[in-house]
């Protein structure tokens, strides 16, 4: 599995879903794509107070290009990321064909898969290689009891910029889960321990004998778990105790 991060902007109205810029990112080389959609409707997008406000002020990464945007116009048809629909779709497509077993994975991914199943005419119409759903990180989120996120790039609803924090994100839920899944195993571990080393002391208790120091020490070196500080402390002070 290689995941794809990915983040779109759009216009919606509740009849219309329509792109307005994308972002992906492939996670097994870091390459990146950013795509400008030039067919978007600029009179629709223009309703949107949010879209005005957000989207557009920050679509072209490139602050010298931002400045050249015709006055009656939302975009700089000059940036090399500006492309139709029909271009958008085949780069898109060749960009996810270079990663193996690809999963849209996105903050909010939902409406990405749509939008980019979209650009194929629909859904049904895509490469096969180009998964029909996304992974959302915010449902690993939640899973994890909402840790502490990574900060966003302040006031930014740039794609890209959304995408490359959807990576960070993604990173950082996967270090939690490594944790939970490290302690999990851990404590397995521990639990499993202590049976064997209470058993082994219930032995000698049983048969009245003295448990040697060296022989407790040498089967709790044995006993295949993570001990930690506290219980080689406690086995350490019952070995002497029964010496």
């Amino acid at each position: 599995m290689s995941r794809i991060y990915v983040s779109t902007q759009f216009f919606e109205d509740g009849e219309r879903l329509d792109l307005i810029s994308l972002a992906l990112i492939r996670e097994s080389d870091d390459a990146e794509l950013y795509r400008i959609n030039a067919d978007m409707d600029q009179k629709a997008v223009r309703t949107s107070d949010w879209l005005m406000d957000n989207a557009i002020p920050d679509l072209h990464l490139d602050e010298t290009i931002r400045e050249g945007v015709p006055r009656d116009a939302l975009f700089n048809p000059a940036d090399p990321a500006v492309h139709g629909v029909k271009d958008i779709a085949k780069h898109v497509g060749d960009f996810i064909a270079e990663a193996p077993e690809p999963v849209l994975t996105g903050l909010w991914a939902s409406y990405d898969s749509v939008l980019i199943g979209r650009l194929f005419g629909s859904i049904d119409h895509r490469p096969e290689h180009i998964p029909v759903w996304a992974r959302e990180t915010k449902a690993d989120h939640q899973r994890l009891g909402s840790p502490a996120l990574p900060p966003e790039r302040p006031k930014s609803a740039n794609a890209l910029h959304n995408a490359r924090h959807a990576r960070r994100t993604a990173q950082l839920l996967d270090a939690c889960d490594d944790r939970r899944t490290l302690e999990a195993i851990t404590y397995a571990r521990y639990e499993t321990g202590m049976r064997e080393i209470c058993g082994y002391i219930k032995q000698f208790g049983e048969d009245g004998t003295a448990i040697q120091p060296d022989a407790l020490l040498n089967f709790i070196g044995r006993v295949e778990f993570d001990a930690t500080s506290e219980l080689r402390n406690w086995s350490r002070a019952m070995a002497e105790r029964s010496a």
